[in-house]
């Protein structure tokens, strides 16, 4: 999708927020539906065998303390810096608050799935006036943020996830992808075998 005819700011957002929104959109409605059903009806059968652990007061601080600065607010205008240098009550009530959202079928505040999409550039060579050079970043609110540390910290243990995934995880990303496959291409190829390689990507429309 080309911009360049937009001129006036509204235009421009309007056009990034049907890009989004299409991208978000499930590429099968009745097959996104079965999904979600079948995830329902196993996760009303769950049943845990151990205890939860409780967000203490002081897991709350450690995480609040733990937070960066200097980000951008979400769509509740609370910044990390308004949770950090607020009365220290405040991680006794988020300790309260995070407690009873586990407590009472781990629902959350619905504002928890709200977020601001801002566009960014991938590289500043490129069209500017090209949707596909652009990535969308979400700001959630710093609340949520904070609760998803609390999550981690007491059960990051337990949400493991394959090593040949690099994306969406700490200290990886496409670097470390390309450097196991440039290994195991180099190891098949020094003993005379030929590789073929096949690249799939999924950020492209594939029913055009």
């Amino acid at each position: 999708m080309l911009w360049s005819h937009h001129t006036r700011p509204a235009d421009t957002a309007n056009a990034f927020a049907v890009d989004f929104g299409n991208a978000c959109t499930p590429n099968s409605i009745s097959r996104n539906d079965s999904l979600k059903a079948e995830f329902e009806t196993r996760l009303s059968h769950y049943c845990p065998n151990t205890s939860g652990k409780y967000v203490s007061v002081e897991l709350v601080d450690k995480c609040l303390r733990a937070m960066k600065l200097g980000k951008a607010a979400g769509v509740d205008n609370i910044e990390t810096e308004h949770l950090r240098y607020a009365h220290p009550r405040l991680s006794v009530l988020l300790s309260i608050l995070f407690n009873c959202m586990m407590v009472h079928d781990g629902r959350v505040r619905a504002m928890f799935g709200n977020g601001v999409v801002v566009p960014l550039i991938k590289d500043k060579h490129l069209d500017k006036c090209s949707a596909d050079n652009y990535r969308g970043i979400t700001l959630s609110p710093h609340t949520s943020k904070l609760f998803e540390m609390c999550i981690l910290d007491s059960y990051g243990d337990y949400l493991l996830s394959s090593d040949l995934q690099f994306g969406f995880k700490k200290v990886t990303g496409c670097n470390h992808a390309l450097y196991t496959v440039r290994s195991v291409v180099e190891h098949f190829t020094a003993a005379g075998s030929v590789v073929n390689l096949c690249a799939l990507d999924m950020s492209k429309d594939l029913t055009k």
